[in-house]
Order: structure tokens, then C-alpha cells, then sequence
């Protein structure tokens, strides 16, 4: 099993032959978490913005969060603070998350053989997934790390989750 690490969304490895990890520690990774923590039965990731939106005419009842150049969008239910969802009892409901660069790079994983989310929040079990994952299905793990403005820079929050 090889373990590719992948500090910017476009560095290159085989997304067909990996559990890839996405971690976006600030934002993205940790809201999935908490909403999921708080009860949340599935949080849905939109790629952007418009995309949420036409998910949430395909999905009614689903919440609409997330964020544009870190504001709520107009219409969303909630924007994309673990803070704000950690005061929530989301149990029962589901959600679709619209985010600058976490939610665009999972959705640009999701033909990935497995792909999961990782933040500081659930780093141990997030790392005993990928394994068992990958020693089960012969397959090699890639750490994605979302990144910032558009996946192009470098950030040490996610670096170091």
C-alpha cells in the first residue's frame, strides 16, 4: 500500500486505485463532521454554489449551507461554521454543503473507489478507515488536501491535518 500525500489538489496520483482522503481542516472537513456529530443522517458536497442549488430543488428537505468568498449565500439555511452546527440538534435531517475548496474537491473525487473526510475532529478514525479500506480492496490511499483560492495555494492547516 503506497500513501501519497497530495499538498495541493492537482498534484498528481491514482485517484482509481485510492481511498482518497479530502481534508480541509478550517471549514469544509470539520462542518461534515459536526453536522454528522450532531445528528445529520448525510451531508451532501456541491461542488459550488450553483450546484448546491440545483441539488437542493432535486433534494427537498435537505439544508442548504455553505459559504461564497466566506459568506452565507443568499437563501441557505446556514453557512459553513463547525461552530455555528456544533449549537445544532440536527438529528434526522440531511444536508448539502457548498464550500470554496473542500466540497469542490470531494465532489471532484467522487468517482474515487472510496472517499472519505478528514479533520482534526476525526483524524484517528478517518486514518483507521482509509486503512482498513484500502488493505481490504487492494488499493493505496492519497491525503488531499483541499488548499485555498481555487486548490492553487498552500495551507499549512491542512498540511498539517
Amino acid at each position: 500500500m503506497q500513501i501519497d500525500v497530495a499538498l495541493l489538489p492537482g498534484q498528481r496520483f491514482d485517484i482509481s486505485r485510492s481511498v482518497c482522503v479530502v481534508v480541509d481542516v478550517l471549514r469544509a472537513s470539520s462542518s461534515i463532521v459536526t453536522l454528522l456529530e450532531r445528528g445529520a443522517e448525510c451531508v451532501v458536497a456541491a461542488a459550488d454554489v450553483e450546484e448546491a442549488r440545483s441539488l437542493s430543488e432535486r433534494l427537498p428537505g435537505y439544508l442548504l449551507c455553505g459559504e461564497q468568498n466566506g459568506l452565507p449565500p443568499a437563501g441557505f439555511a446556514y453557512g459553513n461554521s463547525p461552530s455555528e452546527f456544533s449549537r445544532l440538534d440536527l438529528t434526522g435531517k440531511r444536508a448539502i454543503l457548498a464550500t470554496s475548496n473542500g466540497t469542490r474537491i470531494l465532489a471532484a473525487l467522487a468517482d474515487a473507489p472510496a472517499l472519505l473526510v478528514g479533520s482534526l475532529l476525526n483524524r484517528t478514525a478517518a486514518a483507521r478507515a482509509a486503512v482498513a479500506i484500502a488493505r481490504e480492496r487492494g488499493l493505496d490511499i492519497a491525503v488531499v488536501c483541499s488548499a485555498a483560492h481555487g486548490g492553487t495555494t498552500f495551507v499549512l492547516e491542512d498540511a498539517l491535518g
